[in-house]
């Protein structure tokens, strides 16, 4: 399978990934949108009298703001008095439970006390705070456990009723928790599907561009002349097809001969340079390659029969109209070639094969 055909299959598999993951996604907009949500509405405190005794009594109202009812409602609600640097947000647990419908509301007394003089005048002074806080349990209808705590205290007395505090958010903010959803996938659900969706982007994007540019191979090699001896230069044929869907642009041909052995990596550097012009999609250039030889008789032979060796190697760089717009993201492209003469019972039925050595023949 062709490197573009795999990019090509891989990103309509990320693209599905992702068309599974707006699924999802929308799944659970509808669901935070229709479910319960259980969270507190207001509240105010209240000096009481009782017996020759001081106490406070605090109401807090907690009211779903949701589509659909909260099934298994439990909430539960504590007070204090205590220096205002030493919020006493302790956990606590429902007692019974019930179905709080839409819009329903939910109304928790509670009691502090007996209260000093000394504590009254150090709340008015705000030396002291009376902390309220609590939280509520339930269950959503798409059978979602929840669990919401909300933090207070007292604000200043109020001028015109005395006796009496509201009630404001403390610092410590509110919280609810999914306690049927796995953290790691609402931690990092959106973000790993976001990068499936940017790495779907880019392979298609690659892919796309890989497709549209030019792809130059060398498609035929053969001798120009029948080999003599003292042929000089030797003239050798060479051509390269475009196969790919842009004009190719050639900066670099270099060519050389050699009877071997080949080195491990390839050296270019000594190598002649010939000029080619750009070659369009779907089209060919051609042209003779000559090298420097005075081969005597003995040399001539050999490489005629095959016992000496003779291989032609190279490399082809170029660009293409991608490459011009896109150089920041799309490389300059290269072709390395080798091939090796191969006799077959006559130099008129001579053939050049492509060399074993996968250091020399390569597209990238």
């Amino acid at each position: 399978m062709h490197l573009t055909e795999i990019a090509l299959a891989v990103g309509t598999l990320l693209l599905a990934a992702f068309a599974l993951w707006q699924v999802l996604i929308s799944r659970r907009t509808a669901r935070q949108q229709l479910r319960a949500y259980v969270i507190f509405e207001g509240g105010s405190i209240q000096l009481q009298q009782l017996q020759g005794q001081t106490f406070f009594e605090a109401y807090v109202r907690l009211k779903n703001f949701g589509q659909t009812p909260a099934y298994n409602h439990s909430s539960w609600v504590r007070i204090e008095v205590q220096d205002a640097s030493q919020p006493p947000f302790a956990p606590g647990n429902g007692l019974t439970k019930d179905i709080l419908a839409p819009a329903g509301e939910s109304n928790l007394p509670v009691h502090c006390g007996p209260i000093t003089a000394q504590d009254l005048n150090d709340i008015r002074n705000e030396r002291k705070r009376i902390f309220v806080w609590g939280g509520a349990d339930y269950t959503d209808i798409f059978e979602a456990n929840w669990h919401y705590e909300f933090r207070c205290w007292n604000e200043k007395e109020m001028p015109n009723r005395p006796n009496q505090w509201g009630l404001v958010p403390a610092d410590n903010p509110d919280q609810e928790k999914n306690m049927s959803e796995k953290s790691f996938l609402k931690r990092w659900g959106v973000p790993i599907f976001t990068a499936v969706v940017a790495g779907a982007t880019v392979v298609q994007a690659w892919a796309f561009i890989t497709s549209e540019r030019a792809f130059v191979t060398v498609s035929d090699v053969h001798f120009a002349k029948d080999l003599t001896p003292g042929l000089n230069p030797l003239p050798i044929f060479f051509e390269m097809k475009n196969g790919g869907k842009s004009t190719a642009t050639v900066d670099v041909l270099k060519a050389n001969i050699t009877h071997g052995p080949l080195a491990a990596i390839p050296d270019y550097k000594d190598s002649p340079q010939f000029a080619i012009a750009p070659i369009v999609p779907n089209d060919t250039s051609q042209r003779i390659l000559d090298f420097e030889t005075a081969w005597g008789q003995e040399t001539n032979d050999k490489v005629k029969t095959g016992s000496l060796p003779l291989f032609i190697y190279g490399v082809i760089q170029y660009r293409d109209d991608l490459n011009s717009s896109l150089s920041w993201f799309v490389p300059r492209r290269e072709t390395g070639f080798c091939f090796i003469y191969k006799p077959t019972g006559g130099v008129r039925e001579r053939i050049f094969e492509t060399c074993k050595e996968s250091a020399y023949t390569y597209t990238r």
